[in-house]
């Protein structure tokens, strides 16, 4: 015997067992049905309907609940920005990666050269990161 079984036969409506399985009602679906519900399945006695409603608002069955949530422009921001910056991070990383990697090809073993370079890596990928925080700052905007 499950539990939709159960709640019909303590209110003695045990014979309507058979309209809520036609109409798909459940255990889980049981708990969010009303009066006007428990008409449409078949049930005409208020006295039975009002057991019934009385069950099932007892009963510690899971239901979905809805949730209103509200969202301002600052949380919208906020969250927008932080995705952005984690963005540019990890671009961040993975572009000095790659310059170090270029480094080690192709700098010349010639002390020069390679001091200039190193003077012309960090200005670089400062240059590239402002021009990024800007593209994402007026795409906020």
């Amino acid at each position: 015997m499950d539990l939709l079984q159960t709640v019909l036969q303590s209110c003695g409506a045990e014979n309507f067992v058979e309209n809520f399985k036609d109409n798909s009602i459940n255990t889980f679906t049981l708990k969010i049905l009303s009066d006007s519900d428990l008409k449409l399945i078949g049930i005409e006695d208020e006295d039975l309907r009002s057991c019934i409603i009385n069950h099932i608002s007892n009963l510690q069955i899971p239901t979905e609940k809805n949730v209103d949530v509200t969202l301002n422009s600052l949380y919208v921001t906020l969250t927008l920005i932080t995705a952005a910056v984690e963005s540019l991070q990890n671009h961040i990383i993975y572009l000095g990666n790659s310059l170090t990697r270029f480094e080690k090809v192709f700098v010349h073993k010639d002390k020069k050269k390679r001091k200039k370079f190193h003077v012309l890596f960090p200005i670089l990928l400062t240059g590239l990161s402002l021009f990024l925080c800007t593209k994402y700052v007026t795409l906020l905007k």
